[in-house]
């Protein structure tokens, strides 16, 4: 391919130049222009966009078919065209079989793909080839035009500059092929043999795609990124030296599940884009909500109606919303949802937190519908509320509930929107939400937007009592979420609390008289911009080790792909960091056995980038805690990919996100519709309004066995989109899977078994677990603790230390690959 003109080094440059931010700081917002690309560092100085040569002359011909085709069929397309001449020798072939190789590669270009291979020459040179091993098997959709020689000449030379010669029976010409854009601009030549030339070439095609006549996407690098093949090479190389079972995978089968919710985002987070806690989407939360032993799950979204799904077995779920219509919730931004039976009647009850509209608690009828009982529960505190905990602070056998306030971000300002998703007419309508400002994470440190959080105390009956300065546990913190735990194993449940702007806090549990705080004590740096917490025993020492992810200091300065696993330098203001003594990044702090903490995140490979929610759970079942974690700022960043690390034997965690399945997502998407502009676009003969594509991203998620198979799948919920329901092959490519699923019933205790510390004795191995319910980023549910027990196919015993204080012990009747329920007795 001839070498780009010299005087584009300037051109190129200036590019860099602009491209040299990967990620504009978040307490900026930034603006559709502002917004910059995020390809690989390799590619900012090498590649150059292809140049503008000429615009083609309309033409016409005729297909094989011998109907009318030209450039009207091919306008607002982009395509790929070589010339074909009688009386070659082997050299038309060799083109051919070049462009049929390319097309399966061209297949990797899912979005906005709308590609063809246009190959024009005369009857007589097709009449010569055997051109339907290419038409027939080609993945790409390829159109062969019939013309004279003359006029096949004439559009080669005055159009495709292809300097076409006949030299006496002869036709001289370059065997290359030519790319053209949507706007029928030729773009540039290539040799579809010549591996460096395809190379250029598919670059090229990268870039032409993104310029779509009515849709835009911001950044505009967000469409068909060509960094996710290397990245799931770069995995696979290294998994193939590990012990840790990774021959399985995960599959989205949302379409085969039947659920056809999708989550709706405020326009604060869209059109009108505002750094602002709406980013955080929602959580997902799940239960068997009719006791048919399968677990059901509710979905949470900001504008449109919240959902409940039905599992009505083999993966498929059914919409049973409109058997309990309040808990759609229509009339207010929905945050997060905790399931817990609150009564102790033996079924699931449902918390569900909003802003500023009242937060709502639904009492289960028995059999799987609700009704709202918020009035007289004393729990419809109106603020912004975030996630919630129910745990027995008090060890009374009542679960009571601390609710996460983030703070003030809303300005009092009620906005009315109307949606009109192209692909979600249910979800469309006319909402209200509250404005929020535009130095919403500024608040904490404006004294004035500081909000409480709130510890409520079960009095029975269904009603709650403020008891948080009663408790002494007063929180004034940014905290987003919260997680019950037993840190120092007296018997009584302390609480974690994360702090998106500052300093998270440890509140110590004094045997259910009062809180004391001990973070500086035990954890004096923690993350500071926490959000997901997970709390489970990462080597099985039998001892709760913490996992915490860190969005916000991701904010604080850019990285490129390459820079995703290093830990993070926030460069923030003194003044932004408000005195608080942060370490940035995710943090992993292991818990020695002796009170003390050790932060290891960087030695066992904890860290990456954008992380929201996180889950664990033993996705491979070899007996250690694996996790996931709910990445992707979304619109207007780049996208950022979802982590699944693999427990490597309790050494360290393993990417494994390209290995088994879970990214690249289905088809390689990577960016979905967010919004309309008003402006008017002419796309052939309409006028419609232009789309602004951004980046796909989740939130939160959940680890359960959806189809009771034996193994753990994994559903999120997503960020203005639909979720993944990602199913587990695990116990079809495990033939020696061996596992436990148990389930607990209090008496003395809470019915669900809350704050419960499970462990069981195989072999020489300890599996232990603390079951609270915490299942991902503002959600908590009920469903079996499960374990993966390895290659121990018996169990010696299993141990539970209930909430009441009593411990029991099971040693018979104990059959692997299989639920046992445990009455506490």
């Amino acid at each position: 391919m001839q070498k780009r003109n010299i005087l584009l080094l300037g051109i190129a440059l200036v590019l860099a130049i602009i491209i040299a931010v990967l990620v504009i700081p978040r307490l900026d917002s930034p603006k559709e222009t502002d917004v910059k690309t995020s390809e690989e560092t390799e590619q900012v100085a090498d590649y150059v966009p292809p140049l503008e040569f000429s615009l083609l002359p309309e033409f016409s011909f005729s297909n094989l078919a011998d109907q009318p085709y030209g450039s009207g069929e091919l306008k607002n397309t982009v395509w790929l065209a070589n010339f074909i001449f009688e009386g070659e020798d082997d050299s038309d072939y060799s083109i051919l079989d070049g462009m049929h190789e390319m097309a399966n590669d061209l297949q990797s270009f899912v979005t906005w793909n709308d590609i063809s291979l246009v190959s024009l020459g005369t009857s007589e040179a097709f009449s010569s080839l055997d051109l339907s091993k290419y038409q027939e098997k080609s993945s790409t959709p390829w159109v062969f035009l019939k013309g004279t020689q003359d006029e096949i000449i004439s559009l080669g030379n005055e159009g495709f500059k292809f300097g076409i010669k006949k030299e006496g029976t002869s036709i001289i010409h370059p065997h290359k092929i030519a790319l053209i854009d949507r706007n029928m601009i030729l773009r540039g030549y290539y040799d579809p043999t010549n591996p460096e030339e395809v190379k250029y070439l598919m670059e090229d095609i990268r870039y032409v795609l993104r310029k779509h006549p009515h849709k835009i996407a911001v950044p505009e690098d967000v469409i068909n990124p060509g960094w996710l093949d290397e990245r799931q090479a770069d995995q696979i190389s290294a998994l193939k030296n590990s012990g840790v079972f990774h021959d399985f995978s995960f599959e989205d089968r949302l379409e085969e599940s039947n659920i056809t919710w999708r989550h709706q985002i405020v326009d604060d987070s869209g059109i009108n884009y505002k750094a602002c806690h709406y980013d955080h989407g929602n959580g997902v939360v799940v239960a068997d909500v009719n006791g048919d032993n399968l677990l059901d799950i509710f979905f949470l979204t900001q504008l449109g109606s919240n959902q409940l799904w039905q599992n009505t077995g083999d993966g498929k779920f059914e919409n049973i919303t409109d058997l309990s219509p309040d808990l759609e919730i229509r009339d207010a931004v929905s945050v997060a949802a905790s399931f817990a039976d609150i009564d102790n009647d033996g079924d699931p009850d449902l918390f569900v937190t909003t802003v500023l509209e009242g937060n709502r608690l639904f009492e289960n009828n028995g059999d799987g519908t609700f009704k709202d009982i918020t009035a007289a529960s004393g729990l419809g505190y109106k603020g912004h509320s975030s996630g919630t905990s129910f745990f027995d602070f008090n060890n009374d056998g009542l679960l009571d509930l601390f609710v996460s306030n983030v703070g003030i971000y809303t300005t009092g300002k009620i906005v009315d929107q109307i949606t009109d998703h192209p692909d979600n007419p249910l979800q469309n309508g006319t909402f209200k939400f509250h404005e929020a400002f535009s130095d919403a994470f500024a608040g904490h440190i404006k004294p004035e937007r500081t909000e409480q959080s709130i510890l409520y105390r079960n009095e029975g009956g269904n009603r709650f009592t403020d008891v948080s300065e009663e408790m002494k546990l007063v929180d004034k913190s940014w905290t987003g979420d919260t997680s019950p735990c037993d840190l120092n194993k007296d018997g009584w449940m302390d609480l974690y609390v994360t702090n998106m702007q500052g300093d998270d806090h440890y509140y110590e549990n004094q045997k259910g008289e009062y809180f004391t705080e001990k973070t500086k004590e035990i954890f004096p740096n923690t993350p500071w911009g926490a959000m997901g917490i997970a709390i489970f025993d990462f080597e099985n020492d039998q001892n709760m080790d913490i996992f915490l992810t860190d969005m916000h200091s991701d904010m604080g300065n850019t990285y490129d792909l390459h820079e995703e696993k290093m830990k993070k330098t926030a460069d923030y203001s003194e003044a932004l960091l408000a005195n608080s003594s942060p370490h940035f990044g995710n943090a992993f702090f292991k818990n020695s056995g002796n009170g003390t903490f050790t932060e290891i995140s960087d030695v066992i490979g904890a860290e990456n980038l954008w992380p929201w929610g996180l889950s664990s759970g033993d996705l491979n079942g070899d007996g250690y805690e694996d996790a996931f974690l709910a990445s992707s700022m979304n619109y207007p960043y780049r996208y950022g990919a979802n982590s699944l690390l693999l427990n490597e034997g309790g050494q360290k965690f393993l990417d494994s996100e390209f290995v088994v399945g879970v990214e690249p997502r289905k088809n390689k998407e990577t960016a979905s519709w967010w919004y309309n502009q008003d402006t008017l676009v002419t796309v052939g003969d309409s006028q419609v309004k232009r789309e602004v594509w951004g980046a796909l991203g989740s939130r939160s998620s959940v680890i359960f066995d959806i189809e009771n198979d034996g193994d753990l799948d994994i559903v999120t919920s997503e960020f203005n989109n639909p979720p993944l329901v990602l199913v587990s092959n695990l116990s079809e490519q495990k033939t020696d899977l061996n596992y436990l699923k148990i389930s607990l019933e209090g008496t003395a205790s809470n019915k669900d078994g809350l704050g419960a510390i499970i462990k069981i004795k195989a072999g020489n191995d300890y599996f232990t677990k603390m079951y609270n319910g915490k299942s991902g980023y503002l959600s908590q549910s009920l469903y079996p603790v499960y374990f993966g027990l390895g290659d121990h196919k018996e169990v010696e015993f299993i141990e539970i230390k209930w909430p009441s204080g009593k411990t029991q012990t099971i040693r018979e009747n104990i059959s692997i690959n299989s639920e046992m329920k445990i009455v506490e007795e």
